[in-house]
């Protein structure tokens, strides 16, 4: 009996490793499972700020047309004002 005891507790010590490994993967497993998603949620929203900005730079050169346009429309009525006088 005193012989099968230490390989019993080996075995016992090699039993328990095999349960923490296996238990540490499935939560490694699971952590990369909710991170993945977690990543593609930020991916989306940064896709989502990338269009707002792109609207918004599209927004601000139209804004920028339009207040060229009114400033060459200033420029020809003073020009105007500036010839009757």
């Amino acid at each position: 009996m005193k012989k099968h005891l230490p390989t019993a507790a080996i075995v016992a010590a090699l039993l328990a490793q095999g349960v923490a490994v296996v238990w540490q993967v499935s939560s490694l497993v699971a952590d990369v499972h909710h991170n993945t998603s977690g990543l593609s949620d930020l991916s989306s929203e940064f896709r989502k700020m990338d269009d707002s900005v792109s609207e918004l730079q599209v927004q601000y050169s139209h804004d920028m047309a339009r207040i060229d346009t009114n400033l060459e429309y200033i420029k020809q009525a003073i020009s105007v004002i500036v010839a009757e006088r």
